[in-house]
């Protein structure tokens, strides 16, 4: 660590330091004093250098805060326009309430004490959100709802650089007003100013462009002042200065004092704007620091920026300054400018206190354009970014919402703007969301079956009659418009006049969650349910899940109507048992076939049972017996000729997991012996079972010594495990759909 320090002090590192804080402090403290001019203008515009020296101290601390404390060397931290507007709006609203029954000052104070209290608020917020490592809340956030508040700030940053270089308020109803002459060449000339640093920063990527713009475009008018043989006093007379200041920029520290002579009843109007406030602190911080990481690539800590931010903006609200966070276009500046030092941040701080120390001398020669038009250049960047290049990179729905909250906040208000963009953000989920596919997959016994193996004779009569069983497995979060759809689905299918199910199994397994009101949907499924006399069987029921359905749907304990298992498996073999049982007892099933049997109808006829059996070894074992043993090389193939035996899988965890069930009739451990492979899984009895062995040893022996046998029985196998094949494609088949 120290070793880092010391690089950074090193001649080449720390002239590349010193330079870009030259260029990056410039910007910064034109910047604060601009987003300063749209909280203290108007009736306040004689306190703007105390406003001025509040807002560079606040600069100074959240920029030396952030270096020390920020996971990005490069990050530039100041005071932000987001906050600066929505208070510049909500301090508009104070003067105008009290100016009819307090003292400017007292005004003034109550401005101060709304700016800090915003400050403190959103530092004890960002630290929180930091602290229980929230940071990720942004990634929910629909973009363009952000996109449309952007817009929406982007207008209102413009009508305060119009009010700073007029020093009226933008009002639409008094548009006759721009165009007396005094008025009209005053925001005339900040939007041309405007205009020009908008294109040449788009023509020219020069880290340069700006501040030589800004150098220049001060000696341009100091030029035009000499030309028109205007005096500084007449120009500041007439409105183009900043100055004269009845008071001297100095930082004051008025927070107790601002609290003690504040209007509460007045700051309590503006709640709103003071929550807003917080709220596009919140967003823009994390959407800046994302946008930092895009640009350079680089991967930063949200959490740990939102902590450093939030003590940075504490010890702004404690010194009566307004609130910041990383700032997207200085911090990637710093980085392309090959400077990766916590110097430039410490050095941008110190340029603030110059300034600060300075006095308002310096100040009151710069043109009030110089200000304004930066003002209006950064909404112009706004509005560019949201309305011009949103139409391009946004859906036709999503552009809409970017409009909608931008008209409405142009036209009725900011926080209205903001519930609407919310509403239609949130209508336009739910109506995307109802055309997802509540249904992951529909299917039926035909095409997919459950993972006990019985034998051909039963399978055969299961996919004979597989609409018997309609199976759902859902997907998603289910509410109530989802569920619906579900219903229909559903209903449509137990109307059927032909081939209506019997058994209608719902898996849950790729369900997250539903809304309370899904219960009714599934109720009313139920009670169709039970006048078809379908039974409705449910799987993967979370806890939170079947608690949701208990009271509407469980509460007549389990009967013949519906079924609950742990998952689709299961629950497709209990209906092929029900299945096999109306076979059965209807005269279609008959017992499965021995070995013996299966024997005689596979082999050729030249080829007696008796000459394949010599040389399998009968087995008679109990349950829990285990014929195959995970990772133990191939012992042979097992005919199950009577009970049932269990697969199973031994995870690391220790853990068993049942892989399939395999009753009389079939056959397992063929793959394992013909492959040569060590054993994928377990094989254990579940019951007391009659086992016929082929060994490894007595296969080789057969083909040795009877190979007429030995390809008969190997088209026996390879017959098995066709139809095993053709079963599992018919189901990869129904889970593509």
């Amino acid at each position: 660590m120290y070793q880092k320090i010391a690089d950074e002090f090193k001649p080449k590192a720390l002239f590349s330091s010193l330079v870009a804080s030259l260029v990056i402090g410039i910007l910064t403290i034109n910047f604060t004093i601009a987003y300063t001019a749209l909280i203290y203008n108007g009736e306040l515009a004689v306190y703007l250098p105390i406003g001025i020296g509040i807002a560079l101290f606040s600069t100074a601390v959240i920029s030396g805060v952030n270096a020390l404390s920020s996971s990005f060397p490069s990050m530039d931290a100041c005071v932000q326009d987001s906050a600066a507007i929505v208070l510049g709006v909500s301090a508009v609203a104070i003067v105008d309430l009290l100016s009819a029954s307090m003292s400017t000052d007292d005004i003034f104070l109550s401005v101060v004490a709304m700016v800090a209290l915003t400050s403190i608020f959103t530092g004890v917020i960002f630290y929180l959100l930091g602290k229980f490592k929230l940071g990720n809340l942004v990634r929910f956030l629909p973009y363009p709802v952000v996109g449309g508040f952007l817009a929406g700030i982007g207008l209102l940053i413009v009508q305060g650089g119009f009010r700073v270089l007029t020093d009226i308020p933008f009002q639409f109803s008094q548009y006759a007003v721009f165009f007396e002459p005094e008025i009209f060449f005053k925001w005339f000339s900040g939007f041309l100013f405007a205009l020009l640093i908008f294109w040449a920063t788009r023509q020219f990527k020069h880290f340069l462009v700006l501040p030589s713009i800004l150098i220049g475009a001060v000696l341009f008018f100091y030029i035009i002042l000499w030309v028109s043989d205007l005096s500084v006093a007449e120009a500041s007379a007439q409105g183009w200065l900043l100055g004269p200041f009845e008071k001297n920029i100095e930082w004051q520290f008025l927070t107790f004092t601002a609290f003690e002579h504040a209007n509460w009843e007045a700051i309590l109007t503006q709640a709103g704007g003071i929550a807003t406030a917080l709220a596009l602190s919140v967003i823009s911080l994390l959407i800046n620091v994302t946008g930092i990481e895009l640009a350079t690539e680089e991967d930063i800590d949200l959490n740990k920026e939102l902590k450093a931010s939030g003590m940075a903006n504490f010890l702004s609200g404690l010194s009566g300054g307004m609130s910041g966070y990383p700032a997207t276009s200085t911090s990637v500046l710093i980085y392309k400018m090959g400077v990766k030092s916590r110097l430039v941040g410490i050095f941008v701080a110190a340029l603030c206190v110059m300034v600060l120390l300075a006095g308002s001398e310096a100040l009151s020669y710069l043109p009030k354009l110089i200000m304004g038009g930066i003002s209006i250049y950064i909404g112009f960047e706004f509005l560019f970014e949201w309305l011009y290049e949103g139409w391009f990179k946004f859906s036709k729905e999503d552009y809409a919402i970017v409009v909608l909250i931008f008209s409405v906040m142009a036209t009725v208000g900011f926080l209205e703007g903001m519930g609407v963009g919310l509403v239609a953000a949130m209508i336009l989920f739910v109506v995307n969301y109802s055309r997802e596919k509540v249904i992951r997959h529909a299917m039926s016994a035909e095409t997919y079956r459950s993972n006990v193996e019985r034998p051909r004779l039963y399978q055969q009569l299961i996919q004979q009659k597989g609409h018997w069983l309609h199976i759902v497995e859902l997907q998603g979060f289910i509410f109530f418009g989802l569920a619906n759809q579900l219903l229909e689905q559903v209903r449509e299918k137990m109307n059927a006049e032909k081939l209506s199910p019997r058994y209608v199994l719902i898996d849950f397994r790729f369900v997250s969650g539903i809304d309370s009101s899904v219960a009714l949907s599934f109720k009313k499924m139920k009670q169709l349910a039970q006048r078809k006399n379908i039974i409705m069987i449910f799987t993967h029921l979370s806890a939170k899940i079947r608690k949701q359905l208990e009271i509407d749907l469980f509460n007549d304990g389990e009967n013949i109507t519906w079924r609950i298992f742990p998952d689709l498996e299961r629950g497709v073999a209990w209906c092929e048992d029900q299945m096999i049982e109306t076979f059965e007892s209807v005269g279609f099933a008959v017992k499965p076939k021995t070995l013996v049997q299966q024997l005689e109808e596979s082999l050729p006829k030249s080829i007696s049972p008796e000459r394949l059996l010599r040389y399998f070894e009968k087995k008679n074992v109990d349950g829990g017996y285990s014929l195959i043993q995970q990772g133990d090389s191939p012992k042979g193939l097992f005919f199950i000729e009577s009970g049932e035996v269990t697969v199973l899988l031994d995870l690391a965890s220790g853990e068993k997991v049942r892989i399939r069930t395999a009753g009389k009739g079939t056959v397992i451990g063929e793959l394992g012996m013909y492959l040569n492979t060590p054993a994928t899984a377990s094989v254990v009895t579940e019951k007391p079972s009659v086992i016929y062995a082929l060994f490894a040893k007595d296969l080789r022996e057969m083909e040795e010594k009877d190979p007429e046998v030995a390809t008969a029985f190997h088209r026996f196998i390879a017959h098995l495990l066709a139809e095993r094949l053709v079963d599992n494609t018919r189901a990869l088949e129904v889970l593509r759909m």
